[in-house]
């Protein structure tokens, strides 16, 4: 079962795959990780021809050390091991790391989503969002800036998918209480994009 009670003891491996760094951790909460996502500014570049480029932020791993910080519990401990940003980015990464490998939209309950993570797959069941659920998520889910040279700065918002997924859930199986929302928001994005697939004409399945 994916607790998000329990602490997490972090092994960072060498090249040679040797562990030589650990830390203790937990894993951050709903509220921190939206702060870390909205804080991770994607630059957009216009190509031109309706093509873009997206460029991740350059502070990113800053911000990682800073939630890196936040979640480590072993820090007053005698011979704790020290992190430099892109370690902790590291971390962050694998710890809210949520990948999808398969969707389901044949399910009886509506939709199946399973997600591959570090402690295991886990699936979601969710009901097909109604259009105005949908358009009200495209909306809320980033804004963006413009800025200079063709350039588009844009702000995540992972907090409609929270609210989403709020409304589609039937059930999330392997969790003790609720899934993370670093979980859900992956979920969210993928029925997204399927539904968006099937309406243009170009959905697959995810194996």
């Amino acid at each position: 079962m994916f607790d998000t009670s329990l602490p997490i003891n972090y092994e960072q491996q060498s090249i040679k795959g040797k562990v030589d760094k650990t830390a203790r951790l937990r894993f951050p909460s709903d509220e921190e990780f939206i702060k870390r996502q909205s804080a991770r500014k994607l630059v957009s570049v216009d190509l031109g021809n309706g093509k873009s480029e997206l460029h991740p932020p350059e502070d990113a791993e800053e911000i990682d050390f800073e939630l890196f910080k936040k979640i480590r519990l072993d820090t007053e401990e005698s011979g704790a091991d020290d992190f430099d940003e892109y370690e902790a980015s590291e971390a962050i990464e694998r710890i809210l790391s949520a990948e999808v490998v398969k969707i389901n939209d044949a399910h009886e309950d509506g939709i199946a989503v399973e997600i591959k993570t570090k402690w295991g797959n886990f699936t979601h069941i969710v009901t097909v969002p109604t259009r105005k659920q949908l358009a009200v998520f495209r909306k809320a889910q980033a804004r963006a800036i413009s800025g200079r040279h063709n350039t588009s700065i844009l702000i995540l918002n992972v907090a409609a998918s929270q609210k989403l997924y709020q409304d589609i859930k039937v059930r999330a199986e392997g969790y003790e209480g609720d899934p993370p929302l670093f979980h859900t928001a992956a979920v969210v994005h993928e029925v997204n994009l399927h539904i968006q697939g099937i309406a243009d004409g170009s959905s697959a399945e995810v194996f």
